[in-house]
């Protein structure tokens, strides 16, 4: 049987070794953060393979996540918020968190987190919400729907339609996930909660604004834009016109403070220039008082970015030529019909 399996390429290790069920134990203590035996089941693997350079490494990290864990016997939600901090800053510094181990380490402490908070009814714990960390653990359902009510309660919070963009992206509500991807690169782009993002498309066009030399942070005050350039992201639907309005207000009050120098030169021109991109695309007629904010707007843009402007005029001019052929077909067909009802 043995010879067997070596000539079909398989191994000559059982398929239930001892050594294996002790490794899978390891990951399972280290989820349930039972640390002791988890430990204590990496080092009985060990003894069977001594030279796996992989779990001598996953041991040693393990063992110095676990020195700064919670000791109180019943841990608060402050606790294992404290310890999540510091995982994520010591994994960040060794190097592991593409790593089985920091996976299974920050799931389970997450789990732990999210059921202090379910149980005593908070929606966030230092600033962190409740939909981020379902989103953490990969409950995208709840994350989606616990930040949609985060959103209405704060419409303007990039902090909230990022995380939410990407749960919704994950659930394959395409057009849900680009209009919340839009609303969180529209207001504050560096508080989205990522450094990449799940959408193709968008994570393409970063990581080309970067290419360039271009620092991250104004790569980011830029991605909206560079993306609605490229057509893969239209310009969001506000929340409401009063979003509008402060939107208006927030870009007079940031006009002093940027410089003219260009949409890809400065954060402060590259954010002017979005928001002004935002507040043309989104006034309308019937709006007042349009015609002041509107012209004001473009004038802006048209200093920062002439060849962006250019691209904007050219599509407003095609939208307004569609919307009066749309208007004039129902004429037409009405006066078609008259003229064959006419004697």
């Amino acid at each position: 049987m043995k010879k067997m399996a070596r000539d079909s390429g398989e191994s000559d290790l059982p398929l239930f070794d001892p050594a294996l069920v002790q490794l899978s134990r390891a990951y399972t203590g280290v989820e349930a953060i039972r640390l002791d035996e988890a430990i204590a089941a990496f080092k009985e693997y060990l003894k069977v393979f001594p030279t796996d350079s992989e779990v001598v490494n996953v041991l040693s990290s393990l063992q110095w996540l676990a020195r700064c864990r919670p000791r109180a016997d019943a841990p608060t939600g402050e606790d294992w918020f404290a310890w999540w901090r510091r995982v994520e800053k010591d994994a960040g510094r060794y190097r592991i968190l593409d790593t089985r181990l920091y996976r299974c380490l920050r799931r389970g402490i997450l789990r732990r987190i999210l059921g202090g908070m379910l149980a005593s009814g908070r929606k966030s714990l230092h600033g962190v919400h409740l939909g981020f960390l379902f989103l953490e653990i990969e409950q995208y359902g709840d994350a989606a729907r616990e930040l949609r009510l985060a959103a209405g309660e704060n419409p303007e919070s990039s902090s909230i339609y990022g995380p939410l963009a990407e749960a919704e992206y994950r659930l394959g509500q395409a057009e849900a996930a680009e209009r919340s991807y839009g609303l969180a690169l529209l207001y504050e782009p560096l508080r989205c909660g990522f450094t990449c993002f799940s959408h193709p498309g968008i994570a393409g066009v970063q990581k080309k604004l970067e290419s360039t030399g271009m620092s991250a942070e104004l790569a980011r005050e830029n991605l909206l834009v560079q993306c609605w350039l490229e057509a893969v992201l239209s310009l969001p639907p506000l929340p409401s016109a009063l979003s509008l309005q402060n939107l208006i207000r927030r870009a007079r009050d940031l006009e002093p403070i940027a410089r003219q120098h260009g949409r890809l030169v400065l954060v402060e021109d590259a954010r002017l220039f979005r928001w002004c991109l935002q507040i043309s695309s989104s006034v309308r007629p019937d709006m007042s008082p349009s015609e002041e904010d509107l012209a004001w707007a473009e004038e802006r843009m048209g200093e920062r970015d002439s060849r962006a402007f250019g691209v904007y005029r050219e599509r407003r001019r095609l939208e307004e030529l569609q919307a009066e052929e749309t208007e004039l077909l129902p004429r037409s067909r009405n006066a078609s019909v008259l003229a064959q009802v006419t004697p």
